[in-house]
């Protein structure tokens, strides 16, 4: 995890973003001060960075579960009159398990973010500049078996052909480039 001082640099950074952005929506304000409440009442359990990512996956999708079943119950009551009182009890568990929902999307995304904090603060790994193969990460073309980027390319014997992503089999996998990511 990050240390102290890089996660106070961060904050210091995020400071100044959040200076800059406009004001949270009165909706936002509401809706936080629900998802605090519910961090409180559960602060017993110990902190979310201590949690393996693929655990906070599967319980926000346990999550979504229960808020699904909750909305349910609530739709189902508020189409009778004689149901307020109910209506407004499943309306507050509606809200709490939403709560529960993006509180632990805050969960996960924060510890991606202490993740990347670190990677940020991680020591650069020593190559010999001299002896580093900038090519090493490139595909290796299906045609002519070399490394290549997309495009036209030579063999040895000087003749020409095309290469794209389109050409990748398994025989030939592809590297880290990451010209074509879909983000």
């Amino acid at each position: 995890m990050a240390s102290l001082k890089q996660q106070e640099t961060a904050g210091r950074a995020e400071s100044v973003a959040e200076d800059l952005a406009p004001s949270p929506r009165e909706s936002v304000c509401w809706f936080s001060g629900i998802m605090e409440t519910k961090l409180r009442e559960n602060d017993h359990k110990g902190h979310w960075r201590n949690c393996d990512l693929e655990y906070l996956e599967q319980r926000i999708r346990e999550e979504i579960a229960e808020l699904s079943a909750a909305l349910m119950q609530y739709q189902v009551a508020s189409l009778s009159p004689h149901e307020a009182t109910r209506t407004r009890y499943l309306g507050d568990r509606v809200k709490r398990e939403a709560a529960d929902v993006a509180n632990f999307a805050m969960m996960i995304a924060d510890r991606v973010r202490g993740e990347l904090l670190d990677l940020d603060s991680a020591e650069p790994e020593e190559t010999d500049p001299t002896t580093a193969d900038p090519t090493a990460t490139w595909p290796l073309c299906t045609v002519c078996g070399k490394t290549a980027r997309a495009g036209r390319h030579s063999t040895d014997l000087g003749e020409g052909h095309d290469y794209s992503p389109a050409e990748e089999t398994e025989a030939a996998p592809r590297g880290l480039d990451f010209k074509d990511d879909a983000l």
